[in-house]
Order: structure tokens, then sequence, then C-alpha cells
């Protein structure tokens, strides 16, 4: 290329032509401007190019540019065009196109190089070598300057072509998740909405048909169709908020935000709009409970407040003034600690440090805490509050702010200490106590026990945890119908208090109770019921009532048969002064002698019984019954009673006075009470001796007790038969005996057949 081949004849027409070629190549940016500075490079003072313009023109493209002769001579190499080909810029300017070609792969050629002449600037796609032997493709447009100089525009669209795969793949993909997006999505070309996902027919309410095609402001509102317009038009890719109407007529806040993208070859805008309806209302409310707040902060009998980071007051309600004297703008600014106790300073720093312990990600940061601190008042008096503080940290542990609200319980404190001093008293008092409250004025069916102390649960033997809130009648049923529930709800009503003095009451732990009861009226429809077990003393008081009868019956019967033998006696003496027969009268005196020391023994042994406490020691039963019968060998027809008795082996420890007793008052009636129409009598004793216990059975063959005589046996002075001339006190000594001993005793007896006593004794030294 000469400067003679570029004078300036011909500089006015190749400018001109190069005119047209930046008008046609407008769209390309880099080409234009590329051909923008070969126009400005032609219109200087030197016709030729110099490597100086050259560089200046096209080191800075970002794609491979050659400048070439007619002949596919190089005359200039950009720096991108020597990488794509691996070859030095001083190597290819010695080649000609055609060697280039040949290099780069199969079938290339000058012919192409000619073909590429011949398409005007379309270009091509070639599969080119480079010095490393890597095949890639290239996209090679050919453009014509002059007659003479040719550009050869070069593009490696390997990664091109694998965008293209990616992005037909990524299309795909995107669509799928645009349909299930939440956002709706609008793709709009020159302001004309070109696609939409299906949630952009959710929130406008139109089919996807009737959205396609409208231009992208007609959803707008009035109001905000300027913004929409204008932010489309230029460009805007911020967030933005408007207002669209739907098809029903209907109108909902929406944040729109959009941008530019390259899709299906054509440069579209891509708005996504979000529903602001929910956030919306959601922000109105929120904003209508934070002036509630306030308003309530403001208002309310507590203290309200928020405390910064450096724990000072930022703000703290009104009602500061009545609780401690000052006015909210003395504790702005001021520290957490500002009017606190030295006490309550500490716990104040206490509480701070284990909140800032266990505050991590799992709690959200976020942590709370109650506690009890003593403010000084403006009149040095202490208030006492209760605080509920709600902590705010930084994920680093820091503290964000402090909000809380603070409660004046100085009343409740000291009213607390009086209730305690109460519930000391009443927890206390031997005498159980109950307290109900009476829910319906009108229904003692609502009588509902609301407080009981623990004396109660050892009188009655119901568990406080297992009554407290039931009704009197879940409680105690039998109560309604001995009329104490309709005369408890009297007492609520007429404020006037009541006495119970015994009350039968039965449960089945405690079995039969008597209680005495006095009911007094509380406050708010309230009872309170003060009782005691006073079943010892009713059975006290029996227990004398009986004694007393026994007692008068037994200074009768003592009088009677004492008297009786002493009678006998003087009678037989005085007939013995003037018999002749005196071994008989001796004979008779004997036995009134021997009735009368037998009677006193039986009162001396129930005297012993009543007042002695049992002796243990070891008992041997056979050497007992042997001493029985020994020590009854006086009575007549003992001799005619056959014995049969079984001891099982074993150590016994009882009382081995009274377990005579009992053995000696049984044999006795077995042998007064033979049946002499029988040509055998028997009395079988039959003991088995146990671990904690003995069992006992004695049984004869005699007359036997009628039925109706059996439920009064051991009663005293009793006698169950016309025949007996005893004392009737024998088995009354029995039964009381056993009682003495913790035993059981029972009989079963037929008239004509015989009697049998079974007998439990107690070992009271268990082997």
């Amino acid at each position: 290329m000469s400067n003679k081949e570029n004078g300036p004849d011909n500089i006015s027409s190749e400018l001109h032509y190069i005119d047209s070629l930046i008008q046609r190549y407008r769209s390309d940016t880099h080409l234009a401007e590329s051909l923008s500075r070969l126009k400005s490079n032609l219109s200087g003072k030197r016709a030729k190019l110099s490597k100086k313009n050259q560089f200046d023109l096209f080191d800075n493209s970002p794609y491979g540019i050659f400048i070439l002769d007619e002949n596919g001579k190089y005359l200039d190499i950009n720096k991108v065009a020597v990488s794509q080909l691996g070859y030095s810029k001083n190597e290819l300017l010695r080649l000609n196109v055609k060697d280039v070609m040949a290099l780069s792969g199969p079938g290339q050629s000058a012919a192409t190089f000619n073909e590429l002449k011949k398409k005007k600037s379309t270009g091509v796609e070639i599969l080119f070598r480079n010095r490393n032997g890597d095949e890639f493709f290239m996209s090679v447009k050919i453009i014509k300057i002059t007659d003479k100089i040719f550009v050869a525009y070069t593009e490696d669209i390997d990664r091109q072509k694998a965008i293209e795969l990616a992005l037909v793949e990524s299309e795909t993909k995107n669509k799928a998740l645009s349909e299930v997006a939440n956002e709706a999505i609008f793709f709009t070309e020159k302001g004309y909405i070109v696609e939409c996902n299906e949630a952009a027919s959710k929130i406008l309410g139109y089919d996807r048909d009737e959205i396609i095609g409208k231009f992208g402001t007609v959803f707008s509102a009035p109001e905000t169709l300027d913004v929409l317009r204008n932010n489309m038009m230029s460009g805007y890719d911020k967030p933005y908020e408007a207002t669209v109407v739907r098809k029903d007529g209907s109108r909902i806040p929406v944040e729109i935000e959009g941008k530019m993208y390259r899709y299906k070859g054509q440069d579209v805008r891509v708005a996504i709009v979000r529903d602001l309806s929910f956030q919306k209302r959601a922000e109105k409310e929120l904003k209508e409970k934070e002036e509630k707040l306030k308003l309530f902060a403001d208002h309310t009998n507590d203290l309200v407040w928020t405390i910064d980071r450096n724990l000072n007051y930022t703000y703290i309600s009104p009602s500061v003034i009545r609780l401690l004297g000052y006015t909210s703008d003395a504790f702005i600014g001021k520290h957490v600690t500002f009017l606190l106790t030295e006490d309550s300073k500490k716990i104040i720093f206490e509480t701070l440090r284990k909140i800032a312990d266990n505050v991590d990600e799992k709690s959200g940061f976020h942590a709370s805490a109650k506690l009890e601190v003593d403010f000084v008042h403006r009149n040095n008096s202490i208030i006492t509050f209760e605080v509920q503080a709600n902590a705010l940290f930084t994920e680093s542990k820091e503290i964000e702010f402090f909000t809380g609200v603070s409660r004046d319980i100085t009343q409740r404190k000291k009213n607390d200490e009086k209730l305690q001093q109460a519930a000391d008293i009443l927890n206390n008092i031997g005498s159980g106590i109950y307290l109900y409250h009476l829910e319906n004025i009108e229904d003692d069916r609502t009588l509902r026990l609301i407080a009981a102390n623990p004396s109660s649960t050892s009188i009655t033997g119901l568990e406080i945890q297992d009554i407290l809130g039931k009704t009197i009648d879940e409680c105690f049923p039998s109560f309604r119908k001995l009329g104490l529930v309709k005369k408890y709800a009297e007492v609520i009503r007429t404020r006037q208090p009541a006495t119970f003095d015994s009350v039968e009451y039965y449960d089945k732990k405690t079995g039969n109770l008597h209680l005495s009861l006095k009911a007094f009226p509380l406050p708010n429809n309230c009872i309170g019921i003060s009782f005691e077990n006073i079943s010892k003393l009713i059975k006290t008081q029996k227990e004398l009532q009986d004694r007393n009868s026994e007692l008068n019956h037994f200074v009768y019967k003592v009088s009677h048969d004492l008297r009786a033998p002493l009678a006998s006696v003087k009678g037989l003496l005085n007939l013995a002064k003037y018999g002749n027969d005196s071994e008989l009268y001796l004979s008779k005196i004997e036995d009134s002698i021997d009735k009368l020391d037998h009677f006193i023994r039986n009162v001396l042994s129930h005297s012993r019984n009543l007042n002695t406490t049992p002796i243990v020691d070891d008992i041997d039963f056979e050497v007992i019954i042997n001493q029985c019968f020994t020590e009854l060998n006086y009575l007549s027809g003992i001799e005619a009673l056959e014995k049969e008795i079984h001891i099982s082996s074993g150590k016994f420890h009882n009382d081995s006075v009274r377990i005579f007793e009992i053995f000696r008052n049984i044999i006795s009636n077995a042998i007064k009470y033979q049946d002499k129409e029988k040509e055998t009598s028997i009395i079988q004793i039959n003991i088995r001796i146990k671990p904690n216990e003995a069992k006992i059975e004695i049984k004869d063959n005699g007359i036997g007790i009628e039925k109706n005589h059996l439920g009064h046996v051991f009663s005293m002075f009793y006698r169950a038969t016309e025949i007996s001339d005893g004392s009737g006190i024998g088995l009354y000594i029995v039964y009381q005996a056993i009682k003495k001993l913790n035993g059981q005793i029972n009989i079963t007896s037929a008239y004509g057949e015989g009697t049998t006593f079974k007998i439990v004794l107690p070992n009271l030294i268990a082997s």
C-alpha cells in the first residue's frame, strides 16, 4: 500500500464509503467505533496508514482485527488477533491469509478468502487451529474499506457456542422457575409485554393471553402512570412502588424492579412485580399497634421504658412522676442504675451477665428476664418494682437495646408478707381449715374449695392437691345428706357464723369420723370452716358410758354374788350346829367358798386386764393348758372330759397371764356345759404357731348356745343358759383380754352340738 494509491483524490470517496459503513453497522458498537477511527485517520494529512495509527485504531478492540490488501497479505494485526492464532505479530506479517488458512485446517485456502470478500461482511463460522494445535470456531467478517484495503473482523465463538447451549438450558429452567415464582415476571420489548409467568396472571386477574401484547403501563393506576412509564423507558433498575388495577377493578400496591436483558436475540426489559398488599396491611397494623402502644405507654399505671446499648434511658412513660416523683425528662440520658438502691444495682448487673451468657443464634439474639428491684422515691421512700425486661443483642453478642415494663409491687409485697404470716399461722394450727368460695350466691352446688391447711389432711386423710378446686359435693358427698352444704351457703348469705358440735363423716381412708365444725363468713362470698376430729372423744365418752353401765351392773353383781356364797355358808353353819352330818355340811361350805374364790379371781383378772399393759414373755401353750386343767380340777365333771390337744412347734411371745385367763375361762365353760346325754364329752385344742401370729381353735361337743344368744355372750354378766350357775363374767374377760392383746376372737355354736372358739393372737416379738 503506497501513498500514490491512497492519494488525496481517493480519500474523499473512501471517507464517504466509510460513512455508509458506519451507518450500516451502527448497532455493532465496536465495529462502528473502529470504522470511525479509521475515518478519522484517513482524514489526516498523511495518506498511508502508519504503524502508530494502526495501533490506535485496533489494539483496544475486544475483537481480532486484520488489515489486508486485495491479495490477502497482512498489513497490520491487533493484539487480540495475535492471541487468537498463537503466532507472533512479526510471524503473521510475513504470512499471507492463504498460508494462515492452510495452517489452520483442511480445506482452508485462498478460495475461502475470496468467498468471504464476496459475502459482503455477512460473516461465516470457520474452524481454526492455533499454533498449539487447539481447534476452535471463529466468526469471521470481511469488510471492504477500499478496492485495495480490507478489514477482517474475527471473534472466538467457542465460548459463545457453549454460552448459547447454556442459555437454551437456562431459558428452560428459568421458564420453569418463573412459572412457580410468587412474584410476577414480565418481559417487555419497547414497552410491550412479550412474555409473563403464572404469578402475573394471579396478581392482575387476567389470563396470560390477555396480558401478552399489552403496553406495560396499561395496568397502572392513574396516580403512578407517569412514574411507571418514565422508569420503563429510561431503563431505571432500582426497586420502586406503584399501584396496579386488576381486572375486577380492585387496586393493589406493588413493588417493581426492572433490568435490561438479552432475551431470544433481542434486548428486553425484565420486570419483577411483587404484591405488597399483605406487607402494606402489616405495616398499617404495625403502625396502629405502635400508636396504641404509645397511647398505652403514655397512660398506663406501669412504667414502660427503653434503654440503649450504653444502658441509658431513651424513653420512660409519664407514669414515672406518680410512681417515683420525677418527670420523664429527669430519666432521659441517665444510666439504668439511676435511683436504684445499692443491692438492686448488683441485681441489675448480675442479671445482665446471665442474659449475655445465654444469648446465641438459637435464641434469635433475644433474651428476657424477670426481676425485682428497689427504687428510691423522691421522698426517700423505697418503691419495689417487678421488672419484665427484654434485650436484643447483635450477632457478636453486644447489646442492641432494652425495652420493658416495671410494675409497682410495693403494696403487694406488704400484703404478701401479711398473707405469708397468716399462712404460717394457718399451717401451724392443729385444727383443720377449709376455705370455700360460693361462685353463684343462689346455687350451693357452686361451693368450691379454694384453700386448705396441712392439718386438714391429717384429720380427713384427703390430700390437698386431690381436692383443691373441687366442689364440696365432690369432696364430701355425704355432707349434702347431712344438710351441711345448705347450712354453709346460709352462713355466706346471712353473714352469721354457725357451730356444729358433732358431725359423723365416713371416708374410705379414715373410716368413720366424728367432727366438730365451726363455720365463719369471709369476704367475696367465701366461708372458712375449722374442724377437729372428736372421734376419740366420742369413743371415750361411749367407753365411759359403757364403763359406767358396767360399773353399775358390776356393783350389783358383785354385791349379789359375794353375798350369796356367804349367806349359803352362814346357813350351812347354823344347820351344822343342830345336825349330825357335819361332813356333808363342810363339803357344801367348801363348794360355796370355791365359787366365791372363782368369782373373786375373775373380778381381779378383769381389773388387771383394764389397768395393766401386756407383759411380753415366752409362751409355752402346753404348760398353760395343763395348769388350767389342774386349777379347774375342783369342777364337777372334769374327770369325764376327754382332751385332744395339738400344738405346732415354734416360738411365740405374748402376755402369759392373759393367755392363761383366756384358756381357763373357755376350758371352764367346756367342763360346766357338757352334754350329759352324749356318751363321750370331748374338748379339742389345736394351736398353729406362725412367725407373726398364733391361730388357736378350741372346740367342744357340749350343749351348745342358741343362735339368739351368740351376739351377747361376750357381754358382762350375760348368761346364755338357765342351767348355768356361773357369774356370766368369764367370756367377757376373754373378750377384753384378747382385745387388749390386739387379737381377734370368733365364736360359732349349734345348740345341742357344741361350740367352737377361733382365736388369733399376734406374736409380739416375731422370730
